[in-house]
């Protein structure tokens, strides 16, 4: 055997060996990638489960649809800062914390659809009108990344249950495309 023969199949040995070790690190990276996912899922639901987030829920489902029937609640509602610790704010921070997070894809947002999607419709249709209220006496789009969460729930719905879930949902929550 001469030595430009042993030294072709060393250098394809070698590139053989440096392949799979780039395919087992790749590997490696995805299961890491999982696991830090889930650890940010984890906590977010740690977050949702808090008693301020959890009656911010309740009130926006519950009670605010029916405080936004009286016009004198919602004019003083544009005013309030969003800052402030009302429960309406709370519902819209967190959910705009949890859209900006899937947006920018540092969440994979599908787990979150799977565990929260018909809160997200309901909530988005109760506070859409707020929203658009806030949007117009502002030069910015406040909370477009709880919109986007919102609208992704309902594409993610479509895809998941079909149409005729999707429209039953719609109808229930009284969303408009």
């Amino acid at each position: 055997m001469n030595w430009e023969a042993f030294t072709g199949i060393a250098t394809a040995f070698t590139g053989l060996i440096i392949l799979a070790t780039v395919f087992v690190g790749a590997r490696q990276l995805q299961h890491l990638q999982r696991a830090t996912q889930l650890q940010g899922i984890m906590r977010l639901i740690d977050g949702m489960e808090s008693p301020a987030v959890l009656k911010a829920i309740e009130y926006v489902r519950f009670t605010l649809p029916e405080e936004l029937k009286n016009p004198d609640y919602a004019k003083d509602l544009e005013k309030k800062h969003v800052m402030e610790d009302h429960p309406l704010w709370i519902a819209l921070r967190w959910l705009e914390r949890l859209g900006t997070l899937a947006r920018y894809g540092l969440i994979d947002p599908e787990p979150l659809y799977a565990l929260n999607s018909p809160d997200y419709q309901h909530m988005w249709a109760v506070l859409r009108p707020v929203v658009q209220a806030r949007r117009r006496d502002s030069t910015l789009v406040p909370f477009d990344n709880a919109e986007y969460l919102c609208k992704k729930s309902w594409d993610w719905v479509r895809q998941e249950f079909g149409r005729e879930t999707y429209d039953a949902l719609s109808k229930k929550y009284s969303w408009e495309e």
